[in-house]
């Protein structure tokens, strides 16, 4: 090979590194970001799900919360959701899928309409998952895993 060859592959491969990197990038989650901003005009607050785990190695998990006037749930910084969400009778009742690194604290946020007192919704952890040092296994025992909703 040449030395012009050799300039021209060096060359090339630098501008297709470079193209490739102009794209999306990765970009880690702010971890001081608070909940989400609810609409005074829409009569809305967010209320914090707030985990209760025996394991710091968890990745995702699946819950169900019930109750009324549920809007929406947004999850907390570093976590993604998908959720499905169906009224009956005054009351909301959301399946929650969610993936992330599973620790104590706030997981996610639940947006509701109206004013609320106490505690009117119940939380269920329905399945649990390893993360991918334990190989995603199905946690067996879910009687330790607490979710909360709450202020």
């Amino acid at each position: 090979m040449t030395m012009r060859t050799w300039r021209a592959v060096l060359g090339s491969s630098a501008i297709v590194l470079l193209a490739g990197c102009g794209g999306d990038a990765v970009v880690t989650p702010d971890v001081r970001a608070v909940q989400p901003m609810a609409s005074a005009a829409k009569n809305e607050r967010t209320l914090a799900i707030e985990l209760t785990t025996p394991s710091s190695n968890d990745g995702g998990m699946i819950f169900t919360i019930d109750g009324p006037n549920i809007v929406d749930v947004a999850p907390a910084p570093g976590f993604e959701v998908v959720a499905n969400r169906v009224e009956s009778h005054g009351r909301t009742t959301i399946d929650v899928l969610i993936v992330g690194p599973l620790r104590a604290g706030v997981i996610a946020w639940l947006t509701v309409t109206g004013v609320n007192s106490g505690h009117p919704y119940d939380a269920t952890v329905t399945d649990v998952a390893a993360g991918a040092a334990d190989h995603f296994v199905e946690r067996g025992d879910l009687s330790a895993y607490r979710l909360v909703v709450g202020r």
